[in-house]
């Protein structure tokens, strides 16, 4: 699966990744985080109300990776940047491979180019994405600052970007919803809109 979510509350963004990772976490998988060392913190006082994050780190099955800097990350030995990305991510699943074990990601490096409207760049980054998943076998997770993208000016960027995933999920606004019709409304159109993601 390729998840992305846009949202606004930086908490509820959160939230919802750390129950993502608590769920692969406790099956056994390994899982990576390259985000923000803001998200970083976030997440994990989360997941440390659940789960041995120093065993889990000296295990190899949680990894974090700062991405405040995306541009030089991608930018190794003047790589273009499929190989970069390639040359930090293969080893990472390899090493979980050998270890038998399956793997999630969540990763806003496309997050830290929008915020820089290097949109072209994160929608590029996006389909390296997925030529990196027809090849390994694991679960990303992406997330987008609306705001960003509304400071941006990029009003059509979500529509255009969904097209890359294989499922949207729900942000604040479903949980927020005030009356039950709302929700019922939100979620019709989600269901709707990744049943044609994934047809």
């Amino acid at each position: 699966d390729h998840l992305v979510q846009f949202y606004q509350c930086e908490a509820y963004l959160a939230g919802t990744v750390s129950e993502f990772l608590v769920e692969g976490l406790k099956a056994g998988e390994a899982c990576i985080a390259l985000s923000s060392a803001e998200h970083i913190s976030m997440i994990e006082k989360i997941l440390a109300t659940s789960l041995d994050l120093n065993a889990l780190a000296a295990a190899g099955r949680w990894i974090t990776v700062e991405m405040d800097d995306a541009e030089t990350w991608l930018c190794v030995d003047g790589k273009p940047m499929a190989a970069a990305l390639r040359s930090k991510i293969e080893p990472m699943l390899a090493a979980a491979h050998r270890a038998g074990v399956k793997t999630r990601i969540f990763e806003e490096i496309v997050a830290v180019l929008s915020e820089k409207c290097m949109l072209d760049e994160s929608f590029e980054l996006e389909q390296i994405w997925n030529s990196i998943k027809a090849e390994h076998d694991f679960t990303l997770f992406c997330s987008y600052s609306k705001d960003a993208l509304h400071n941006c000016d990029a009003h059509d960027y979500p529509a255009l970007v969904s097209g890359e995933h294989s499922q949207i999920v729900p942000d604040e606004t479903y949980s927020n919803a005030d009356t039950g019709t709302k929700r019922l409304r939100k979620m019709a159109f989600l269901e709707l809109r990744n049943a044609e993601l994934q047809a």
